[in-house]
């Protein structure tokens, strides 16, 4: 198949979800949703009860209230950008694959994307994941032209926007630095230029959010570039009585600003977590298991829409399904890292895409645990996955085309 069927089929698979099984807004999807109205409405970026918002950053609020202006303040608009985000996200797997593995495994890449379970069911979902993943493998993309440029001192500040753009959606994008790193130590680049490279991405990503940082000095009297909820998360995960994942917030903290209320939380979770370093260990293990056991969440979100055309039972089955594709891309993934490190041949096209996936992995192994935490590592485990399914063994790694051209 070409890359352009293999889009027709995305769009067609995308579309006919969305028509069969349109959703309510729940949870944090309402909490997008509304702050997206008030954005197009021109009211600013405020949270239910008319306060700024700070919890989550503004990206994919914004990126809705951009179609909500033309297209009216309605989910099913969310849902036609989701749909768009879905096709980037699987020309982002073709060509990552492609520059990693090969164009065969490239093409298995995109397929998968194109019809992974999770990933078409998030087309009816409003949150944040639908933006960042498709912007994730793009600046990973980035991330390897500035490593495989001579002097890639422009691409290596292109990554440093790229991440500060999306650090607007998901603030844990600017852990994806760790593609770099790696990339450095697997191609052996001097520390000089590794140096300079990290340098140039950490601060123009600083600059790029600073204007949000400033925004929320003025809105809640600290500076914080990225989010008002490192805090809580990490309160929810690692206190006495947590299970490393999802819990109710107490209630002392109940009349507070959400500001204080992060700030709060996170220093009782430090203490913590500084005063019971064996039980946050067993956290950290916990939480992996929780979070990568299994894949419902998609199914989970989506439980109106599903009951209403596919009954009672229709959840239970998408989770399976969502559950059992999991598995088995994980299952290949590792079986192709098993085989490298055996025999010593791990390449760089997988050394970095590990490196992804550990990066997008920290916040749910150090945080906090739950099945959604799982989704920024999916199309890195595509592409690992895409390339074991093809036979795609150790590269070349020599000049790669534009360091031949210089």
């Amino acid at each position: 198949m070409t890359i352009r069927s293999i889009l027709l089929l995305a769009l067609v698979v995308r579309v006919g979800w969305i028509a069969l099984c349109p959703n309510e807004p729940v949870s944090d999807q309402r909490v997008y949703h509304v702050s997206a109205t008030r954005l197009a409405a021109g009211e600013g970026y405020l949270d239910d009860s008319g306060h700024s918002q700070g919890f989550w950053p503004v990206g994919y609020s914004a990126i809705l209230a951009a179609a909500y202006v033309p297209f009216g303040s309605d989910p099913v608009v969310a849902y036609g950008v989701n749909a768009l985000c879905g096709l980037c996200l699987v020309v982002g797997v073709w060509k990552l694959a492609g520059d990693l593995m090969g164009p065969r495994a490239a093409r298995v890449a995109a397929c998968i994307a194109a019809l992974h379970p999770t990933l078409v069911l998030y087309t009816t979902i409003v949150a944040s994941e639908n933006v960042y993943l498709p912007g994730s493998v793009a600046l990973t993309i980035v991330m390897l032209r500035a490593l495989r440029t001579p002097r890639g001192f422009a691409w290596a500040a292109t990554a440093g926007a790229g991440a500060g753009l999306l650090a607007y959606v998901r603030p844990q994008a600017v852990l994806l630095a760790a593609v770099f790193v790696v990339g450095c130590w697997r191609r052996r680049t001097g520390w000089r230029r590794a140096v300079l490279g990290l340098g140039t991405i950490t601060i123009v990503a600083f600059l790029v959010v600073l204007p949000w940082g400033l925004r929320n000095l003025e809105a809640f009297g600290r500076f914080n570039p990225f989010s008002s909820n490192g805090g809580v998360n990490l309160w929810m995960g690692n206190h006495a009585g947590s299970t490393g994942g999802y819990a109710a917030l107490p209630p002392e903290v109940g009349d507070m600003g959400q500001d204080e209320r992060d700030v709060t939380l996170g220093r009782e979770a430090v203490r913590f977590i500084v005063s019971h370093p064996l039980t946050y260990l067993g956290l950290c293990v916990d939480r992996v298991v929780m979070t990568l056991r299994s894949d419902t969440i998609s199914a989970v979100w989506n439980e109106r829409g599903i009951e209403r055309t596919f009954g009672e039972h229709g959840t239970t089955v998408f989770k399976v399904l969502g559950t059992a594709v999991h598995v088995l891309v994980w299952t290949i993934a590792l079986t192709g890292a098993a085989i490298a490190l055996a025999r010593r041949s791990l390449s760089e096209g997988q050394a970095v895409l590990w490196a992804a996936i550990v990066a997008s992995a920290l916040p749910f192994v150090l945080v906090v645990g739950g099945n959604r935490y799982a989704l920024p590592t999916i199309p890195f485990l595509v592409v690992l996955a895409s390339g074991v399914l093809v036979g795609a063994g150790r590269r070349d790694e020599g000049p790669s085309a534009p360091e031949r051209r210089a």
